[in-house]
């Protein structure tokens, strides 16, 4: 019997599904955050929704990084 496996990896991490490799790559996000300054002097339960809106605004707060001169 042949059998289809799907799998799916990030940063040299394997998962079964997509939503385990979405939920280790937020984690990495978190753990990012709480190395910067003044995170830790945010209430714990306005923690969550921080980080959340950075990862929900991430293609936005992405091109806001970039960048590259001159513009394309």
């Amino acid at each position: 019997m042949i059998e289809r496996v799907e799998r799916f990896v990030t940063l040299g991490q394997e998962f079964k599904t997509a939503e385990k490799a979405i939920e280790y790559r937020e984690g990495l996000i978190e753990q990012f955050l709480r190395k910067l300054p003044g995170f830790d002097s945010i209430r714990a339960k306005d923690r969550i929704a921080f980080v959340q809106s950075i990862i929900d605004g991430r293609k936005e707060f992405r091109k806001l990084l970039d960048y590259e001169y001159p513009p394309q």
